[in-house]
């Protein structure tokens, strides 16, 4: 578990693996960002940021590829990472992204161009399209937002 502090050394947030009792935060965080909500053993997947009350604040999904044919391609994915918009500018998304890089060893992502800033504020290179996951690529180029998304992938090791 992760600690994070404010400078009178109070707990602000907590990192923890995500477990069934936070779908219903996690279903309301989607909801509010408009984002398809995701079944449960695809939450299970990632972590969660909690206040003192151990109610999620942030998520992170962290969807693992080991694609045998094309190793380049194998990886652990942020799929998605978001924050509750009252805790955002907290460190919540950074310290979650930190916490599974801890776990995982290397992260990939692709990013939208609003959340590109972030990712490559937090030490994470631009990583060339064919060395993404076919899912992974497959969403984007599916998605109706693609052009004005403009995304871009990256990794972190």
């Amino acid at each position: 578990m992760v600690l994070m502090t404010t400078p009178r050394t109070e707990p602000l947030f907590t990192i923890r693996p995500a477990a069934e009792r936070d779908e219903p935060y996690l279903e309301a965080l989607f909801l509010f960002e408009e984002m398809p909500t995701l079944p449960l053993n695809d939450l299970l997947t990632g972590s969660v940021a909690v206040n003192s009350d151990d109610e999620p604040v942030g998520f992170i999904r962290i969807f693992t590829v080991d694609d045998k044919e094309d190793p380049a391609k194998s990886g652990h994915y942020i799929y998605p990472v978001i924050v509750f918009e009252q805790w955002r500018h907290h460190g919540v998304a950074a310290a979650l992204v930190d916490y599974e890089l801890r776990r995982r060893g290397s992260l990939k992502l692709v990013a939208c161009r609003p959340s590109r800033g972030f990712y490559e504020r937090t030490g994470f290179a631009r990583e060339d399209w064919s060395n993404i996951a076919d899912p992974i690529a497959a969403d984007c180029q599916r998605c109706p937002d693609q052009l004005s998304c403009d995304p871009v992938p990256y990794v972190k090791r």
